[in-house]
């Protein structure tokens, strides 16, 4: 997987869009369902509801597909919590935190299957390191836009917030948690954590 080829036929017409939405669409279900190793091209097609040349027109295997919905679902991940971050006022921490956790929730069974193939395939952990980066990086910005401390770490603050806001959606939104829990309430417990690091950063500053 880590050296894949990929050599992806894209559809020129609406009907092959459709088609392939609907694989994708099948494919994410049965993989959230059935897990990496249990699923078969047949899975996908039979709830798809398509026959398997259809399948091979668009991908050679179900590695092939499972990379695109992944991506998409990065894409998709990473998009929600940034349409809500555009200024680094508390409530837009909280809207962004809210939005990640949303859409962790959302994807959850499709993101359960790409936690665990990440621990032995080298591609999709360097995928899961990709959306890492990215989130990282906007972790790191809002304290960047901060005047805090010459003596805080921004590399280890970031990475500590970044990892408690990733962890807790996992363990929650995709693991079921605890207990019956309130997605909001539980994003803005972790958005207050951040936000009062960030004071707690300025005021060390001063």
């Amino acid at each position: 997987m880590a050296n894949m080829e990929r050599n992806i036929l894209e559809p020129k017409t609406q009907k092959g869009k459709m088609m392939k939405d609907k694989l994708k669409k099948a494919a994410a279900e049965i993989y959230g369902e059935k897990g990496y190793i249990n699923t078969r091209i047949v899975d996908i097609t039979t709830e798809a509801d398509v026959s398997e040349g259809n399948f091979y027109r668009y991908y050679a295997n179900k590695d092939e597909i499972l990379v695109e919905i992944i991506e998409d679902m990065i894409d998709d991940i990473y998009e929600e919590s940034m349409n809500e971050a555009k200024s680094q006022s508390s409530q837009k921490i909280k809207s962004s935190t809210r939005a990640f956790f949303k859409s962790i929730k959302k994807h959850a069974k499709l993101y359960n299957v790409f936690v665990q193939v990440s621990g032995f395939d080298p591609f999709y952990k360097e995928k899961q390191q990709e959306l890492r980066k990215r989130f990282l990086k906007n972790v790191r910005r809002t304290f960047e836009k901060q005047q805090i401390s010459t003596d805080i770490d921004l590399d280890y603050i970031s990475s500590a917030i970044a990892s408690m806001i990733q962890q807790t959606a996992y363990n929650w939104c995709v693991l079921g948690g605890e207990k019956e829990y309130n997605l909001e309430e539980l994003s803005d417990t972790v958005s207050n954590i951040w936000i009062n690091a960030i004071e707690s950063t300025k005021k060390n500053s001063n």
